[in-house]
C-alpha cells in the first residue's frame, strides 16, 4: 500500500496529551507574518500571528465549554456531540488512508457509528450485531468491486471498526447505563492524568518512554500520572461501586493505564504513514482522532468493569 502523498509531511516531535488545558506544547519558534509594506512603502510592519501555545489554549477552553454544556444539557446532547465526534473522526481516518472510492465513507461510518447507536436506542447488550453486520457488509462490497486495491485496505477498515467503533461504543455504553456525572468524572481523570505527565515530563523528564513513538514521553511523566490518575479515579470508582478499595485502586490502575496506551496507539499509527496529525480541524491539536484517542482504549475496559459488576 502507497502512502506517497505523506512522504512530504515533517512528524513533529509535539505528538503529547488531549484537549486538556494542561497540555500545552511549546513551539520550537515564533511564527511571524511574512513583511507586510504600507501603501507608501517607506516601512516595514510585523505582526507576530497567534503562538502555537494560545491556539492550544482557547481550542482546548472551547472544546471544554462544547462538552460540559452538552452534559449539562443532558444525555442525548452528549450523544449528538459523539456523534458529531464520529462524523468527523470517520472522515479523518478516510482520507490518511487515501480510501477515495475504493472503501465508500459510508461504509467506513457503518463501521464507526452503527455500534453507538444499537447501545443508546436499542440494547447494549446487542452490541454484537453491528460487529457483525459490518464484515458482512464488506464482503458483500468485495463481491460486487472490481477495484483491487480494495484488499490493500480491509485490514485499516477493520482496524478503525474495532479500535474507533468499538471505543465509541464503548462511551456510549458508559453514558447510557451509568450517570452522566460518572461519565463525564471518567473523561476529567483521563485528561488530567495527561496533563500531569506532560508537565512533570517536561519539567523533571530524563529517561524517555517510548522514544520510537512518542518522544516527548517520559517515565516520570508516566509514572506522575499513574500516581495522580489512580488515585483521583479511585475515588470516583470507591464512590460508585462497592468494590473494596484494593480492587478500586487496581481498577483505576488499569484505567489511566489503558489511556496512556490509547494515545501511544495513535502516535504509532501516525508515525507508520509519517503524518503529524489526522486533520488540522482543531487548531493547535489536530484533529479529532488525536484528541480522542486515549478514551478509545480506557472505556471499552470500564465498560468490562461495569458488565462484570451488574453480573456480580
Amino acid at each position: 500500500m502507497s502512502y506517497l502523498k505523506f512522504n512530504e509531511i515533517k512528524y513533529s516531535n509535539n505528538d503529547d496529551g488531549t484537549f486538556w488545558p494542561g497540555i500545552i506544547e511549546v513551539p520550537d519558534e515564533e511564527f511571524l507574518d511574512q513583511d507586510k509594506i504600507d501603501d507608501n512603502n517607506s516601512s516595514i510592519v510585523t505582526e507576530p500571528s497567534i503562538s502555537e501555545e494560545a491556539k492550544r489554549i482557547v481550542t482546548a477552553v472551547v472544546l471544554i465549554l462544547i462538552l460540559f454544556i452538552a452534559a449539562f444539557l443532558g444525555n442525548m446532547y452528549l450523544f449528538i456531540l459523539l456523534i458529531i465526534v464520529c462524523l468527523i473522526g470517520t472522515k479523518e481516518w478516510h482520507d490518511i488512508f487515501a480510501y477515495k472510492n475504493t472503501i465508500p465513507y459510508p461504509l467506513l461510518l457503518y463501521g464507526g457509528l452503527a455500534p453507538s447507536v444499537v447501545i443508546y436506542f436499542y440494547n447494549p447488550e446487542k452490541i454484537y450485531v453491528p460487529l457483525l453486520v459490518f464484515p458482512l457488509g464488506l464482503l458483500i462490497y468485495l463481491t460486487y468491486t472490481l477495484d483491487t486495491e480494495v484488499y490493500e485496505f480491509i485490514g485499516t477498515a477493520y482496524i478503525f471498526h474495532t479500535w474507533f467503533g468499538v471505543g465509541l461504543g464503548c462511551v456510549v455504553y458508559i453514558l447510557k447505563t451509568m450517570d452522566m456525572q460518572f461519565t463525564l468524572l471518567s473523561f476529567v481523570c483521563i485528561a488530567v492524568s495527561d496533563s500531569v505527565a506532560y508537565e512533570i515530563g517536561r519539567r523533571f523528564g530524563t529517561k524517555k518512554l517510548a522514544p520510537t513513538i512518542s518522544p516527548n514521553k517520559t517515565v516520570e511523566g508516566f509514572v506522575s500520572a499513574l500516581f495522580i490518575g489512580t488515585i483521583l479515579y479511585t475515588i470516583v470508582l470507591n464512590n460508585t461501586f462497592d468494590f473494596p478499595l484494593y480492587i478500586d485502586s487496581f481498577l483505576a490502575l488499569l484505567f489511566i493505564t489503558f489511556g496512556v496506551m490509547g494515545d501511544l496507539f495513535q502516535s504509532k499509527l501516525k508515525r507508520s504513514i509519517n503524518i503529524k496529525d489526522s486533520s488540522n480541524i482543531l487548531p493547535g491539536h489536530g484533529g479529532i482522532l488525536d484528541r480522542f484517542d486515549s478514551y478509545l482504549f480506557c472505556f471499552p475496559l470500564l465498560t468490562v468493569i461495569v458488565m462484570l459488576n451488574n453480573i456480580f
